[in-house]
């Protein structure tokens, strides 16, 4: 019986060098009578070398340099599909370690097309077309704020045009924050929304280029890094971010920086935070397995409400993502994993089976605990519900069907 990385190769070989999860599963099953499903997802993942969540499994969690002949052999074209993996063709593809964690990224780019940039020059989008080795002025070269750099993985360049009239809902401070926020409809769960908020870790630069309205052309700022997201009681997103280096030169800082109002900066940093939730599981996480349950039994339907645990005044829907997690083990319910953060805690989130927008709670048998990977594949991937119950749902997600229970845990 061969493993199953020759078993996952052998099947990728017979159907010319390309194949789709489903027939990868299908020749194992008819060759092999091996039906374990996930296990063939999994190691499909964990052997193409593009694949972002390789690095969950534990032979990817190392620095890897050049393509190993074992565990590297595949490159993903989509969700579903695979062909074998050809460095001339592909790319070289490594893990590196950043910050205490790995991430996937393309060993043969280099981050050469930023370092002819001149801070605080003045730039039109023609320019940086040029400079960033773009052939024609797109459509989202002339209107996006957000450009991906085609030559470095994860690079990306950043336009903010802040208005002209004083103070209003983005600025850069006196301590060279920038306060901004994305369109009304990216909401917290957006994978834009969510790369940004892991630019430190994965090692992004996010080159800033700033104007005021009226102005043809943007300074040249340097790059950001994140510090904190905030949701206001409208549910938009508001990012705080370090622009760096900094101080500025006196024609940025004329121009550019404002100073803030005391209190704009509290209300800002009174609403809902990224670091709130991770409080909340902290204070979550004290809390014995039976009172867990409990909370979950009593929960309110209001999402309104504040929750007090060990005196502290905590939001009731925050509260009750954290619990479920709790109870459920901080494990992904379809692929078991768990992922470890620097401080020892574990990440692990919270979907939706029925969207907030269209009136989802956070209680349990509307939550499912997915890593990261696994919800934005339930959020974005084909998805079809064939059973949900109070007890459990019972889904069809790209393909593979799964089973989950959605009780609490006693």
């Amino acid at each position: 019986m061969p493993t199953l990385y020759e078993m996952v190769k052998e099947a990728v070989m017979s159907s010319g060098g390309t194949a789709t999860n489903k027939e990868i599963i299908q020749y194992a099953l008819t060759h092999y009578e091996h039906d374990n499903k996930q296990s063939m997802i999994d190691t499909i993942n964990s052997a193409s070398v593009n694949s972002l969540g390789r690095i969950n499994y534990f032979f990817n969690q190392r620095e890897v340099v050049e393509p190993r002949e074992k565990y590297d052999f595949l490159f993903k074209l989509g969700r579903a599909s695979v062909t074998l993996y050809n460095p001339a063709i592909h790319g070289i593809w490594g893990i590196k370690s950043v910050n205490g964690s790995f991430k996937v990224y393309r060993v043969d780019l280099q981050r050469t097309v930023g370092s002819s940039l001149v801070l605080y020059n003045l730039y039109s989008r023609e320019d940086l077309l040029r400079i960033f080795g773009e052939s024609e002025m797109t459509p989202t070269w002339r209107q996006s704020g957000i450009i991906s750099v085609k030559t470095s993985e994860g690079d990306t360049l950043f336009f903010v045009t802040l208005g002209s009239q004083g103070i209003g809902e983005e600025w850069v401070d006196e301590s060279g924050i920038l306060r901004w926020h994305p369109q009304k409809h990216q909401k917290r769960s957006d994978p834009q929304i969510q790369r940004f908020k892991e630019s430190n870790n994965r090692g992004d630069l996010i080159y800033l280029f700033i104007r005021v309205e009226g102005d043809k052309k943007y300074y040249y700022a340097g790059t950001l890094k994140y510090l904190s997201t905030v949701t206001n009681t409208d549910d938009r997103i508001f990012f705080n971010w370090q622009i760096s280096p900094w101080p500025p030169n006196q024609t940025f800082s004329s121009n550019i920086v404002k100073k803030v109002p005391t209190d704009v900066k509290l209300e800002v940093l009174t609403q809902t935070s990224f670091e709130e939730e991770e409080r909340t599981e902290k204070i979550v996480k004290g809390l014995s397995p039976d009172d867990v349950a409990n909370r979950l039994r009593s929960l309110s339907p209001n999402p309104d409400e504040y929750i007090v645990i060990n005196g502290k005044r905590l939001k009731r829907d925050l509260v009750a993502i954290s619990l479920i997690k709790q109870n459920r083990g901080f494990k992904c319910q379809i692929c078991g994993v768990s992922i470890k953060k620097e401080n020892g805690g574990l990440y692990i989130e919270g979907a939706h089976i029925k969207a907030k927008s269209l009136g989802g709670k956070e209680e349990p048998k509307n939550i499912l605990v997915l890593c990261p990977n696994h919800h934005k594949e339930f959020d974005y991937g084909s998805r079809v519900v064939l059973e949900l119950n109070e007890n459990l749902i019972r889904f069809n997600l790209n393909g593979n069907e799964y089973t989950v229970s959605l009780k609490i845990v006693v």
